[in-house]
């Protein structure tokens, strides 16, 4: 009977800090006017160089972060800073690179995503980043289409670039970012 109540405990003690977390890391990414998230399997961190550059010779502040190896994040003033691992490479390195984006007050984050699982990709772009902007960097089959019912979706490849719509609940959801 013991070991039952200690089980509730830790469900709803667990069940809590879940509910926290959700909270604060929301908060975070609602102090981010635009977020962008890259993606595919080839080219994502030239995309997410490339992209920064732009909005930052457009005189925007702009926090990116790559991912694999050489994890980095590139902050507005320029410097690159490595990302320490305890570990392998997790998803939930995202968390922590959207806190210190709304604690530099950015304008836009740009995150590498680094799930390749379609379960681990959702975690990614609907609860940790929750981008404004999906940029895919080749074709990923039925992954794409899950993107395009959601964001709005850049495609890059050699047919050129095109822009799927944002999805009704986005739209509601979301304010303009500052004439993004």
């Amino acid at each position: 009977m013991i070991a039952f109540f200690l089980l509730i405990g830790f469900l709803l003690a667990s069940g809590l800090f879940l509910l926290v977390e959700n909270r604060q890391i929301r908060r975070s990414l609602s102090e981010i006017p635009l977020r962008i998230a890259v993606t595919g399997t080839r080219g994502k961190t030239s995309a997410v160089r490339l992209l920064r550059a732009m909005l930052a010779v457009d005189g925007r502040k702009v926090l990116a972060k790559t991912t694999g190896q050489r994890a980095m994040m590139l902050l507005p003033d320029g410097v690159t800073v490595p990302i320490k691992r305890r570990g392998g490479p997790t998803i939930l390195e995202q968390k922590a690179v959207a806190k210190r984006a709304a604690a530099l007050n950015v304008d836009v984050l740009i995150a590498e995503m680094m799930s390749i699982h379609n379960e681990n990709q959702f975690v990614e772009y609907r609860q940790l980043l929750r981008p404004h902007i999906v940029v895919l960097g080749n074709e990923m089959g039925e992954i794409e289409q899950e993107y395009r019912d959601h964001f709005m979706l850049l495609k890059l490849g050699a047919g050129g670039t095109r822009a799927g719509r944002r999805d009704a609940e986005h739209q509601r959801h979301q304010r303009d970012p500052q004439g993004f």
